[in-house]
């Protein structure tokens, strides 16, 4: 589902608002957030059973990472924080950018059949989450162990 289609401007977007802010004024933070994840995974969904796996691996991945970064003290946690970062941008990169070594008898085929599976929200997720794991890091932004 894409942001300029119909069915998400005028069907999930507006239930989305509601049950987040409902999520939010009824159970805090945490039914707030919520909310947000198993949207995330919804729409992750309406790609393909791969990009719906992909990104709750991702989720799950990156929610550890940030709980070890939380434990974690001084140059472990920025070790860690390189690690979750580097995964992510990793992951990005064989996905959406190995079609570029398709030239490459063993690469070509594997390449053309990732290429197909990834819609644009997966940049924006790897940044997300790169950016999630940089604020556990940060001492001024204490983040909730809840959920990321």
């Amino acid at each position: 589902m894409s942001p300029t289609e119909p069915a998400f401007l005028f069907l999930f977007l507006p239930a989305f608002l509601a049950l987040f802010a409902l999520g939010g004024k009824l159970g805090g933070g945490r039914a707030a957030l919520a909310v947000l994840v198993v949207a995330s995974l919804f729409i992750s969904g309406t790609h393909g059973c791969w990009f719906f796996v992909l990104a709750a691996a991702s989720t799950a991945a990156n929610y550890a990472l940030l709980l070890a970064i939380l434990k974690l003290e001084g140059r472990a946690r920025g070790i860690m924080l390189a690690a979750g970062v580097a995964i992510n941008i990793g992951l990005l990169a064989l996905v959406k950018y190995t079609i570029w070594l398709q030239w490459i008898p063993a690469v070509g085929l594997v390449s053309l059949a990732l290429s197909n599976l990834v819609p644009v929200s997966l940049s924006f997720l790897t940044f997300q989450r790169s950016v999630g794991l940089l604020d556990g890091v940060d001492q001024a932004k204490r983040v909730r162990s809840g959920l990321f």
